[in-house]
């Protein structure tokens, strides 16, 4: 499944919307473009360039790869699953605590979520796009 470089966590990043909106933001994301293969005919998409989009997210100071929030994504580190596209990210190591995040949609899980992620992963729509798509 294919995926706007732009898009990260319900908000847009493309020069595009920087120039529109003063910093990155929601108003141009939509399902139908962000998350599947037609993100270049959105509006809003531009080609990445020589440098790339990682390296122009952090020049606006955005830490993209740590966009979650610990009150409601921080679990124990005990709270495995078999699902092949969930991995879990150290948060505090000395206190046994991580985030749970999911491959295919490289998002983080929230941690009321996580129990579907550990007893019902073989049902997850997404585990079955992982499937097909990686």
């Amino acid at each position: 499944m294919a995926r706007c470089p732009w898009y990260n966590n319900g908000l847009c990043y493309s020069e595009k919307t920087i120039n529109e909106y003063g910093s990155p933001h929601p108003e141009p994301t939509r399902a139908g473009y962000c998350m599947s293969d037609n993100y270049r005919s959105c509006p809003y998409y531009v080609e990445t360039g020589e440098h790339g989009v990682e390296e122009f997210v952090e020049t606006l100071g955005v830490a993209v790869k740590e966009m979650y929030y610990p009150p409601i994504h921080v679990i124990p580190c005990s709270l495995k699953s078999e699902c092949p596209f969930y991995t879990l990210k150290p948060f505090e190591k000395s206190h046994g605590l991580c985030v749970a995040m999911c491959r295919v949609t490289n998002t983080y899980i929230i941690k009321s979520k996580v129990s579907k992620c550990i007893d019902y992963w073989r049902d997850c729509p997404f585990y079955r796009i992982g499937v097909r798509e990686f």
